[in-house]
């Protein structure tokens, strides 16, 4: 990471005779990168080799938390993995958890790598590099011990001969004899983005974070949305910088999980993975306000009723006033009302309009048959769902969404108290 470069050329000249002039020139100093292990573990959420994902702060209740980091094929990361894997033997049923994280290669590489040395481990890919960035990673056989129980301090940092005495004392409630110890073997891991923090500060609000929000956060967050606050202005944006980073880090927002691995879906919601990186980084840059317009603020709007791009609903149904008190534990809600389609319909989307979006957890539904008419011609399933920040359930060209005539409609309402009674009429 901090070595200078070495440039040699070598010029052939032909003419008449052939003559070879060597130049050899040291290349200056590439700017020193100083990295250091922070005093606690950021949270985040990564997807381990099989696909299963790990938030860090899920685990408060862990008595300790060890993560090392590894690299596909190379000698030191399997041997330091076998003894990963003994010390895990020796700490099995204590509530310590281990973890390998992979900051260099793809989830199918890690796959493939933890297959053939039967790893029993879960390996978590690291594929964008934001944590193995935040933790201070630099080479393959560090390893890093978490505290839950004291705010996820990195209790100890160094190489794994170590390990098993800051975990004692972890789990001793005591503090690590050595916390910070050099870890000098193992091959370096390459951080692009790390040579250039600096530049992170130049990341234009105007021109690269407004648009990256508007596209993917102001569909909830904007005045009359689902979302607790309206990302208005740079001024909102600053402010709710560190939650905005935590919680796209753990891949809580935008609230939208397919993996992204696996297949290519319409609608979506999810940032890509550039648009992570450029997110984060600015907000780990100060977040700076930079010159040009708030594109935010100038275009604040209100969210509409019925989502615009679909236009005015053909038929709307009102759901019966249902009171949420202001405290304990709702049951679950069904609601039956008139079926409003007399013949079999397709439909060609469905949007559900929660009466009060802060007491509303979901809704799910169902076509319920008339036990006296002939039994339908087209299956009765779902005629409509909502999850907080789900977008309205538009159909496939030339397909629909089938409701037999007749019978009810049955909505399952899932209500959460807030602390305040309220009133939800929901269509």
């Amino acid at each position: 990471m901090k070595r200078a470069l070495l440039a040699s050329t070598m010029a052939v000249a032909i003419a008449g005779v052939a003559t070879v002039i060597g130049v050899t020139a040291v290349a200056a100093p590439a700017p020193s990168i100083t990295v250091s292990v922070p005093e606690r573990a950021d949270n985040f959420q990564l997807t381990d080799h099989t696909r299963l994902s790990h938030e860090l702060h899920y685990f408060k209740d862990a008595k300790a938390i060890v993560l090392m980091s590894q690299i596909n094929g190379s000698d030191v990361s399997r041997k330091s993995a076998a003894e990963l894997e003994k010390l895990k033997a020796a700490y099995k049923d204590k509530g310590v958890l281990f973890y390998m994280i992979n900051s260099k290669d793809n989830r199918d590489g890690a796959a493939a790598e933890a297959k053939s040395q039967g790893f029993d481990i879960p390996i978590l890919v690291d594929e964008l590099q934001l944590v193995g960035e935040s933790l201070g990673v630099q080479r393959e056989g560090e390893i890093f011990v978490v505290d839950p129980k004291n705010s996820f301090k990195i209790a100890y940092h160094g190489p794994l001969k170590e390990t098993a005495a800051a975990i004692d004392a972890v789990v001793g409630g005591k503090a690590v004899a050595n916390a910070r110890v050099e870890v000098k073997s193992g091959a370096t891991i390459a951080f692009p983005e790390r040579a250039r923090s600096a530049e992170f500060k130049n990341i234009s609000y105007s021109k690269d974070i407004a648009p990256i929000i508007q596209e993917k956060c102001v569909t909830c967050h904007q005045k009359g949305g689902i979302a607790p606050f309206a990302m208005d202005s740079y001024d909102v944006v600053k402010t709710m910088a560190p939650m905005i980073r935590e919680s796209v880090r753990a891949s809580r927002m935008p609230p939208y999980f397919p993996d992204p691995h696996i297949g290519h879906f319409q609608n979506d919601q999810g940032m890509t993975a550039s648009q992570k990186k450029t997110l984060i980084h600015w907000i780990e840059g100060g977040a700076p306000r930079g010159a040009g317009e708030d594109f935010l603020k100038t275009n604040a709007g209100e969210a509409p009723e019925w989502p615009s791009y679909l236009g005015k609903p053909d038929v709307i149904v009102d759901l019966p006033a249902f009171n949420v008190p202001a405290t304990g534990i709702v049951e679950y809600q069904n609601q039956k009302v008139d079926n409003p389609f007399k013949d079999d319909t397709w439909l060609r989307a469905i949007s559900v309009k929660p009466g009060d979006r802060t007491v509303v957890h979901h809704v799910v539904s169902n076509h319920v048959p008339d036990p006296t008419r002939p039994k339908a011609k087209i299956p009765g399933g779902s005629v409509g769902s909502y999850t907080p920040g789900a977008e309205a359930q538009v159909i496939a060209k030339d397909a629909g969404a089938p409701v037999p005539g007749g019978g009810k409609l049955n909505f399952q309402m899932h209500y959460t108290t807030t602390g305040k009674a309220s009133t939800d009429r929901s269509q």
